[in-house]
């Protein structure tokens, strides 16, 4: 089968291992994985039976005793009778990676453990392996005969170099060599086989960053100190020199020792050889231990010295402990006392203790002549130690005398000098942190991405830059590449203040005070850092952050303008990234004025609306039909009037008759178009709109008195209404209509007055 090969993406843990009540066997973690990824889940209930898929192919036999933390390992047959190794991982879930399963068929080497077949089943990754029965090389570390000790160690050494050399020509590192993973076919003549691959990874570059895998007593310097720094094929080699001085001494490494303990040992101190008293062996483990990965041994160093040869050792042996260091008085930080200077320089590799001897000692040190009581007491500790034997003496005075009193230098600064005083030999460290390029590139990207100008990354970066702290740094031994990235830093820094300068005019005055408040860290010396350090991805992704600010601030003109002038380059984008806060603040604004006279809008729209319905409700239309068919009530009975009198003269019957027919015929009309008026206007048709209003004219003033004169004309059309009443319906639905467009002209134009004023608030 072919497993899938996931990306691997490049992943520097920056922070310090658990705390040092944990057991020296637990895996190194770090603490910015730690706080931007979740706790790993609990450890499921130990599998005693196979999964279905292996159930069907393999009989189990029974559970090996040897369990690791990451997997079961059961013993089944397969149809043949063969027996097998079952390695069922614990979580549900990819736990293995799939770039080494990629790369386990092109190992064809005697000394690594067979990896017949890798796959998942029932939710689980498996692998299954050939099975070595002769038990591990721990059992004869507690059994070894002292009297063939040099050549069983030679011996174990040339399998072991040959199977790290198979895997390092495939790009497996295998990140977890000790003495339980090396399995015995053969106690004699000796024959082993390197297994458990679960941690190892596929390194497809000389160096990369350093994960949280492996066993703490096992893991070389490079990977103690807060990041874990660089991992490479060096930190085999080195578990490989742990692995041989523990056969000739018989002793488990740092036993029964704590985090702390085993960080000074290794870092600080180096490791101790005095106990390996064989010439060659001694240089073998010299040449494995050798602090530095760039001076460690390798495959060839170890192929020359099996050969006979004696490659150059670069190994520093632990200094003595000098009577006088045995009985200093202790210094007291944080509850804690410290007897020897590697002790405190250990403990500062705790961010906690970092930052708590920063605050008890450099914070507010007070004037020469009245210093504060920590400055006073680390001073009086550290004289202690003036000997020529320890320390350099004319370097220590100058440190407490003149060095630590610069009032230039910040309390991060301060303790960077102390610490390289004390260990010249640390790595560079800051607040717990290694500083390299890889974990300054984590570092900023993290403080980049950082919610809160409170976070610790965005307040290292910002230590990192007001105090100088990587020309400082530079100062430790293979640090001189800070230097560069420092003076890089500023020279961006500078021109994005140029850029930043030209492009201030365009601002308007609200945008400059918002702006005059100096950013946070976040904002420009963070992504400046990403750049300088060559992190073309990170630029990528600012460029796109940028898009889409601009995409939200299309309705800010000066920001456009202002993106436009800037032009490219990185100076351009840090430039153009000071401004995005007060963009936004705009854009926010003007979106809020927006929402808010929308919302507006719409409250008048459903105020307009409800009145509209209340106009047109089913009541309102009916008031108003009764209304507009009132009058024609009396109408009608006028018509009835005329033509009963009309009837009872027999010359005027046939005349009578006729014209309230006629009139009859008019006054369906009268209704029609006064309904249809009636119910265009609504309800407030029966307040100003009926035909007798002062919205009907003609027909309102006839309802008025005139005088004698009016009356006059009243009895006239009265007697003309009964020598021809035809005419006289006929002039009154001619008054009717010319009536009707005028109130509903007057109507709509009231209408629209009115939604001018509640809709449009004009």
């Amino acid at each position: 089968m072919t497993p899938e090969q996931p990306a691997d993406p490049l992943k520097t843990r920056l922070e310090r291992v658990p705390p040092s009540s944990a057991p020296p066997e637990e895996a190194l973690r770090t603490r910015l994985e730690a706080r931007h990824t979740p706790d790993p889940p609990p450890p499921d209930e130990v599998l005693t039976v196979l999964p279905k898929q292996l159930a069907a192919r393999f009989r189990l036999l029974s559970e090996l005793p040897a369990q690791g933390a990451e997997a079961n390992l059961l013993l089944v047959a397969d149809e043949h009778g063969r027996h097998l190794v079952a390695k069922i991982y614990r979580h549900a879930g990819r736990q293995a990676s799939r770039e080494v399963w990629a790369k386990l068929p092109q190992l064809d080497n005697p000394y690594i453990v067979r990896t017949l077949e890798t796959g998942e089943a029932g939710q689980r990754d498996y692998e299954i392996m050939e099975y070595v029965h002769g038990g591990t090389l721990a059992e004869v570390v507690e059994n070894r005969a002292t009297d063939a000790l040099p050549a069983m160690v030679t011996e174990t050494v040339r399998q072991i170099a040959g199977a790290l050399g198979a895997l390092h020509d495939v790009g497996i590192i295998h990140q977890d060599l000790k003495p339980e993973n090396v399995l015995v076919r053969s106690r004699s003549p000796l024959d082993l086989a390197l297994s458990d691959f679960g941690v190892s990874r596929v390194l497809d570059r000389t160096r990369a960053a350093a994960g949280a895998a492996g066993t703490l007593a096992y893991l070389a310097p490079e990977l103690l100190l807060s990041s874990g720094g660089q991992t490479s094929r060096a930190r085999d080699w080195w578990a490989l020199g742990m692995m041989a001085r523990e056969l000739l001494l018989g002793q488990r490494p740092f036993a029964d020792m704590v985090k702390p303990a085993i960080d000074a040992a290794v870092m600080l101190r180096g490791i101790d050889l005095d106990g390996v008293s064989d010439p060659r062996l001694r240089m073998l483990c010299a040449g494995l231990l050798t602090r530095d990965p760039e001076d460690r041994w390798g495959a060839s160093q170890v192929a020359s010295w099996l050969a006979g040869d004696s490659p150059p050792v670069s190994y520093t042996a632990p200094p003595a402990v000098s009577p006088r260091t045995r009985r200093a008085l202790p210094l007291v930080l944080r509850s804690v006392r410290y007897s020897k200077p590697e002790d405190l320089v250990t403990a500062l590799t705790e961010p906690d203790v970092w930052n708590a001897a920063a605050r008890s000692y450099f914070t507010d040190m007070g004037p020469a002549h009245q210093p504060s009581e920590g400055w006073r007491a680390l001073r009086k500790w550290l004289r202690q130690f003036d000997e020529p034997d320890e320390y350099d003496v004319e370097t220590l005075q100058d440190l407490i005398d003149h060095q630590l009193n610069d009032p230039a230098l910040g309390p991060d600064a301060r303790l960077v000098r102390l610490v390289h005083v004390l260990a010249p030999q640390t790595p560079a460290m800051c607040r717990g942190l290694r500083v390299d390029r890889e974990n300054l590139l984590a570092i900023a990207r993290h403080a980049v991405a950082a919610r809160s100008p409170a976070d610790e990354n965005v307040r290292f970066v910002e230590a990192l830059w007001q105090q100088n702290l990587l020309t400082e740094l530079a100062e430790y031994p293979a640090s001189s590449g800070l230097r560069r990235i420092d003076e890089a830093w500023r020279t961006a820094q500078a021109l994005s203040d140029e850029t930043f300068g030209r492009l201030w005019p365009l601002l308007p005055p609200p945008a400059q005070q918002a702006l005059s408040v100096p950013p946070d860290a976040r904002t420009v010396i963070a992504p400046q850092l990403c750049l300088v350090l060559g992190a073309h991805e990170d630029g990528i992704s600012m460029w796109q952050q940028l898009d889409q600010v601009s995409a939200r601030t299309g309705n800010v003109p000066w920001f456009r303008l202002a993106r436009h002038q800037a032009g490219g380059g990185p100076a351009a984008l840090t430039a153009l990234r000071r401004l995005v806060p007060a963009a936004l603040a705009e854009a926010e604004q003007t979106a809020r004025r927006t929402a808010a006279a929308q919302a507006a809008q719409r409250a008048q729209l459903a105020r307009w609306q409800h009145m509209e319905a209340e106009r047109m409700s089913p009541g309102a239309l009916m008031t108003a039909t009764t209304r507009a068919v009132g009058p024609f009530v009396g109408y009608a009975g006028g018509m009835l009037l005329v033509a009963r009198l009309g009837t009872s003269y027999p010359a005027l019957r046939d005349l009578a008759v006729s014209s309230l027919v006629i009139g009859l015929i008019l006054l369906s009309v009268h209704i029609m178009v006064e309904i249809t008026l009636a119910r265009h206007i609504g309800g407030p048709y029966a307040h100003g709109y009926t035909l007798f209003s002062q919205a009907g004219g003609a027909f309102s003033r006839a309802g008025r008195p005139r005088g004698a004169g009016f009356g006059c004309l009243i009895v006239m059309l009265s007697c003309a209404a009964l020598s021809f009443p035809a005419i006289i319906y006929a002039l009154l639905l001619v008054l009717h209509l010319r009536s009707v467009p005028r109130r509903r002209a007057l109507w709509n134009n009231q209408h629209a007055a009115a939604y001018a004023r509640v809709v449009t608030q004009r």
